[in-house]
């Protein structure tokens, strides 16, 4: 349980955050990393406390330059079997306890919490709940050249998911063992995204897989929040799609505490992998000419197409 020693932000004079932490589990990520960084860290963010678990493609260099900076304290995890909401929880203890946190953010490297106006601390400063979640809006590839090399991700353009879509099945084995054209009537992309929850430090017990939600120190409500608009690049190119389906699937298959609807996607596009149709799925993923954009735009499904957020 998180110590409470220290006076939690709310009961103070001045009631906005002070202390804004960011926490992060990394896997080979180096396409993103940095810009990920430096957004947040421009956006508001006093510090972040990154996980790495086990990056071989540049990534630990680049966290281990910020850790030199004084803006990141980075731990080392070598498990594989996946236990984000283990790794999560001890980052959110930390966070509080010897970082001095008032509000944490629960994010993943390839998400960017973007304020809608002004830094992140004013958008939750008149917060009513200590909880406060943000549905994800994923953004689309809109390629111009070969999607297996990795582009620099802010060359690239994306476009927003403005109208998502949500797959009826009875079972979550049905998503999993779909063929490429089965239970899937349209890409993963276009999924109706979970929530993603930012926290008073103080009152984080547990944090649960995915970061969709927090066991707290006393019941209490979770508000939306607004303010906050929370871009979601999971997909870039199709070697770092490739990447990050072998390391998430094998993670995930490791995994013996999970049920099979957690990572539904993973364990699918896994599968997907060892039957040599990873590509295929990718191609549904991403824009490849005017006339797909144009489609997607008329069916009114996407929109704002341009380069990543800048801060």
């Amino acid at each position: 349980m998180p110590l409470t020693l220290r006076q939690p932000w709310h009961a103070r004079p001045n009631p906005r955050p002070q202390r804004l932490i960011l926490s992060l589990l990394v896997r080979d990520e180096a396409d993103i990393i940095e810009a990920q960084l430096r957004f947040h860290l421009q956006a508001g963010v006093d510090f972040i406390v990154a996980t790495d678990n086990g990056s071989t493609d540049g990534t630990v260099e680049i966290l281990e330059q910020y850790a030199r900076q004084g803006a990141l304290h980075l731990i080392h995890e070598a498990g594989q079997d996946y236990a984000q909401a283990h790794w999560v929880t001890r980052m959110a203890h930390l966070a509080w306890n010897h970082f001095g946190a008032d509000w944490l953010i629960l994010s993943d490297a390839d998400e960017f919490w973007t304020p809608r106006t002004g830094d992140l601390k004013r958008a939750i400063a008149d917060a009513t709940t200590p909880v406060l979640a943000c549905r994800p809006v994923n953004m689309m590839p809109v390629l111009h050249s070969d999607p297996c090399v990795a582009s620099s991700f802010a060359d690239m353009e994306f476009a927003a998911i403005v109208a998502p879509r949500r797959a009826k099945v009875k079972r979550m084995a049905d998503l999993i063992d779909a063929p490429l054209n089965g239970a899937l009537p349209h890409p993963w992309i276009i999924e109706t995204p979970k929530p993603k929850v930012m926290a008073a430090a103080h009152i984080i017990l547990e944090v649960e897989q995915g970061n969709h939600a927090v066991k707290t120190t006393k019941r209490t409500a979770c508000a939306t929040c607004a303010d906050v608009v929370l871009r979601h690049y999971p997909i870039r190119s199709y070697q770092q799609f490739e990447r990050k389906v072998m390391n998430g699937g094998s993670a995930y298959a490791c995994n013996r505490y999970l049920p099979p609807g957690i990572g539904w996607h993973w364990r699918r596009w896994y599968k997907l992998y060892q039957r040599g149709e990873l590509q295929a799925e990718f191609e549904r993923q991403v824009i490849r000419s005017s006339a797909e954009l144009q489609h997607w735009r008329a069916a009114g499904v996407v929109a704002e197409v341009g380069q990543p957020q800048r801060c």
